[in-house]
């Protein structure tokens, strides 16, 4: 990125060196001093990734489309900083229009939203049909993994009616987890959590429920489905 940053920045100067010098930019050879300090303003500014990252989110916003990666959410897990990264599929593999095919990365902090670097993603379409349908509700997807970089965790999106997500643990544990917004452009909200007991059988979810403000169950997806249903 700095990279980049850095060719774009001298050729801009060069472009404004060889305007000034042939007369077609007259404010730059009568104000050398002010170009010269907004010069150095805008390369230090662009050294700032707090800067960088709200350069990104209104390119986004203003310009961008679903299938361009967003940061939704980032947050700390035992000390190490992650994000949360999130965008649209860029093409509809599916028929029903309902259907939504959301990508989900959970990653460091560090690395940019376009890289999968500590992390894992994931792609996965997902519709809500009524309790009594083959397959039950849904509306809701499931991903974890852990890395040097992160610890256990668990995230995915949900529908947006959904205002908490609960994972039921084969020892009977329920772990409740608020969900967030997202950018509308995803229609989706999130969730997004560390697994308290790191990798193994018992600190794997074999159902994933989605439940409104009234306590409601709005989607469900069972992870283990020899054991339990929706």
């Amino acid at each position: 990125m700095y990279k980049r940053l850095f060719v774009l920045c001298v050729a801009l100067n060069a472009v404004g060196l060889v305007l000034a010098a042939t007369g077609h930019f007259p404010y730059a050879r009568a104000h050398a001093a002010v170009f010269a300090m907004g010069n150095i303003l805008a390369l230090t500014l662009c050294r700032s990734e707090a800067v960088l990252r709200v350069v990104f989110w209104l390119a986004v916003a203003l310009f961008g489309r679903p299938w361009v990666p967003v940061v939704v959410k980032t947050g700390v897990w035992d000390g190490k900083r992650w994000q949360l990264v999130a965008f649209r599929a860029a093409e509809d593999r599916f028929a029903d229009p309902s259907t939504k095919e959301i990508c989900v990365a959970v990653m460091p902090y560090s690395s940019p939203p376009s890289a999968g670097t500590g992390g894992a993603l994931g792609c996965g379409g997902f519709s809500v049909a009524p309790p009594g349908s083959p397959g039950g509700l849904r509306g809701i997807n499931y991903g974890s993994s852990q890395s040097a970089e992160l610890p256990h965790w668990a995230a995915g999106p949900v529908v947006d009616s959904a205002a908490e997500v609960a994972l039921y643990f084969r020892d009977g544990h329920v772990l409740r987890i608020p969900t967030f917004t997202a950018p509308e452009s995803l229609g989706v909200r999130f969730y997004a959590t560390q697994i308290p007991d790191g990798p193994g059988p018992d600190s794997e979810p074999v159902k994933v429920v989605g439940l409104d403000n009234g306590g409601n169950v709005v989607a469900c997806a069972p992870l283990c489905p020899a054991s339990t249903s929706c």
